[in-house]
């Protein structure tokens, strides 16, 4: 049964895509290891009896990435609609030597 943000997210990436809702695909979204990402992410929290998650601002990049639907700004639109309201930073990421 998808979830409720499933639907949210749906919903902000059509609105994006101007897509029709039906068509909207979500990458990675099947793979077998982000399920197991998650599943196992809730399971701990409730194992763990975790009440609240906090994390700093999510560092969202900058520039352009080459997708299968073009250029596309980073984040990309549908990823920005989701952080709508989000703590967010811009800063350039760390080279490790």
């Amino acid at each position: 049964m998808p979830s409720p943000s499933s639907g949210v997210s749906a919903r902000r990436r059509r609105r994006s895509t101007r897509l029709p809702i039906e068509k909207v695909h979500f990458h990675e979204v099947g793979a077998a290891d982000s399920i197991a990402d998650i599943v196992g992410a809730c399971l701990a929290f409730d194992l763990l009896d975790i009440g609240a998650i906090v994390c700093s601002p999510l560092n969202v990049g900058s520039g352009t990435v080459k997708t299968e639907h073009g250029l596309l700004p980073v984040p990309a639109p549908a990823t920005a609609l989701l952080l709508v309201n989000a703590p967010i930073i811009r800063a350039a990421a760390r080279r490790w030597n």
